[in-house]
């Protein structure tokens, strides 16, 4: 029963809790920055349609599970890279091998 009520009078559970609390924050953070990540030199970065090969069949856009490939007609399409996982699904699917990825020039 004592100790129960010098608990509650000092606050035993609060200060250790800001004590965790205080220290995480001067801990190295758990997250790495993509940039800082080094993917291989097969890593697919850009992607790239063919037109003249593509018959506009959309298996690469119902393929493609986020949604980054959105083909309108046989020679207009678009691509959204920041939604891409660069999965690769799409250029399996596609029967005329039009869709390629790429090395980004920077």
């Amino acid at each position: 029963m004592i100790k129960e009520f010098l608990k509650t009078v000092f606050l035993v559970d609060i200060i250790e809790s800001l004590l965790i609390g205080i220290k995480c924050i001067f801990k190295k953070p758990v997250t790495r920055n993509l940039k800082d990540i080094n993917r291989g030199e097969n890593f697919r970065k850009c992607l790239y349609i063919d037109n003249s090969k593509c018959i506009g069949c959309r298996n690469c856009s119902s393929v493609c599970p986020n949604k980054s490939i959105k083909i309108i007609d046989k020679n207009n399409y678009k691509y959204d890279c920041n939604r891409c996982s660069y999965c690769g699904l799409c250029t399996k699917s596609c029967p005329c091998n039009a869709i390629k990825f790429l090395e980004r020039n920077n």
